[in-house]
């Protein structure tokens, strides 16, 4: 018995939901014929699903009175995009000059591409010299 296209949509978010993000990165990149792993920033539209890699350049908090968020500056040569943790002042082990890699979707705000928190691993921590 073939399920209903409600059933199917049910289906397909609920494995969204409960799948990792690099699951769902990875099964986004096996549909495309580019090379696997991280994007170059310069290439990523809004709306779109990606895994990114880069230098953080800056960070920065909310300011008092506005919704509590953390931002940082990731930058891979190619261009740059702003990382946005909202409901916290600070996210360990991110500080300028840390390595690392990010998943998530990207959106536009105004002119600059942004991505909302993000899952992130820190290949190589800021070693102060």
């Amino acid at each position: 018995m073939k399920a209903s296209p409600a059933t199917d949509r049910f289906r397909s978010v609920f494995k969204r939901i409960w799948s990792s993000e690099e699951d769902l990165v990875d099964e986004e990149s096996a549909d495309e014929s580019g090379p696997v792993g991280a994007q170059a920033i310069s290439s990523v539209k809004a709306r779109e699903r990606v895994g990114l890699f880069g230098e953080i350049q800056s960070v920065s908090a909310s300011t008092p009175g506005a919704a509590l968020s953390f931002q940082a500056d990731l930058s891979d040569g190619t261009g740059h995009i702003t990382l946005v943790w909202m409901g916290r002042d600070r996210v360990p082990g991110i500080s300028p000059g840390v390595i690392m890699r990010v998943y998530g979707r990207t959106a536009q705000l105004g002119k600059e591409l942004v991505m909302y928190n993000p899952r992130y691993v820190v290949e190589a921590p800021h070693t102060k010299g």
